[in-house]
């Protein structure tokens, strides 16, 4: 298992993207926001700017797990915070520790981009809820409202 973090770029288009897309989609999307149509614009003028990173899990050449982390820099604080934008795993790859290797990665993207803390979220109730319950500081709970 290779874990590294590469240019998103590649990330679109590695022959797995859309399968992980569905799969990240069909299990943290919001089912207001319909179907994903990812940004590959976007994630790169945030990749360019220093305030987006993502790592691949690799399989010999399967695409079996990401995890990206946005930056930013709280006004109101002076400091740079990170937050866990995706993680996703693929489920046969679930039971060992490429899930945990690709949390630390997200840890060390935040710092690496000057950050002094990084947000994990999940879906309430869900088995990485769970888990993130055992390594994490509860900190705010997010609500959602359609506009």
């Amino acid at each position: 298992m290779k874990i590294e973090q590469i240019p998103v770029s590649q990330i679109f288009a590695h022959k797995d993207f859309s399968k992980v897309v569905e799969d990240y989609c069909s299990e943290s999307g919001n089912p207001d926001l319909g179907s994903a149509i990812p940004s590959l614009e976007w994630y790169e003028r945030m990749e360019n700017a220093d305030l987006f990173r993502i790592c691949a899990a690799f399989d010999d050449d399967r695409l079996v797990g990401i995890v990206a982390v946005v930056a930013t820099l709280y006004p109101h604080f002076g400091k740079v915070v990170a937050s866990c934008e995706s993680i996703w795993l693929d489920k046969d790859y679930r039971k060992g520790a490429t899930g945990l290797r690709l949390i630390n990665k997200a840890k060390v993207m935040a710092k690496e981009m000057g950050a002094v803390g990084i947000y994990f979220g999940a879906r309430d109730g869900s088995r990485l809820s769970q888990m993130y319950e055992r390594m994490f500081v509860p900190m705010n709970r997010l609500y959602w409202k359609k506009l």
